[in-house]
């Protein structure tokens, strides 16, 4: 849903004072907060259902164990998790400062723009509906811890 240039909009400020992050994002957005299990969501939606969703997990495992702490998140640990996970395109980014991997995640229907990354004891997994990744990627830029 492209509605006039609602891109260039990004007057709104969405804060986590939980997680302690925060982005901008355009008006013609509305933010919820949920929690599904272990995890809690934050989804940005407009009114067509385009947008995205953040969802946050407790991790408690270490990436490098010589670090002691965890690591950036990889391909390879994703697939070791998750094998039937298919994994495109993927490349190192930073959001807020902090190394996460975006990718492009296939499934049989479905292709989406995924970034993921771990800070702090936390799994944060940022998912884009279909068609929204070029906004979503803007607002991502705007992130800070």
């Amino acid at each position: 849903g492209q509605v006039g240039n609602q891109s260039a909009d990004m007057s709104e400020t969405y804060t986590n004072p939980k997680y302690g992050f925060s982005f901008n994002y355009s008006k013609e957005f509305n933010t919820s907060e949920f929690t599904d299990g272990e995890a809690d969501v934050v989804l940005v939606k407009d009114v067509t259902g385009d947008g995205f969703q953040i969802s946050i997990t407790p991790f408690d495992e270490p990436f490098d164990s010589a670090q002691g702490k965890s690591g950036p998140i990889t391909k390879e640990r994703i697939s070791k998790d998750i094998p039937n996970m298919r994994i495109g395109n993927d490349k190192e980014i930073s959001v807020g400062g902090e190394k996460a991997l975006s990718f492009i995640s296939k499934d049989a229907s479905l292709e989406t723009l995924e970034i993921w990354l771990v800070r702090g004891s936390y799994l944060y997994q940022i998912s884009a509906f279909p068609g929204f990744e070029k906004q979503m990627l803007k607002i991502i830029k705007t992130w800070k811890f």
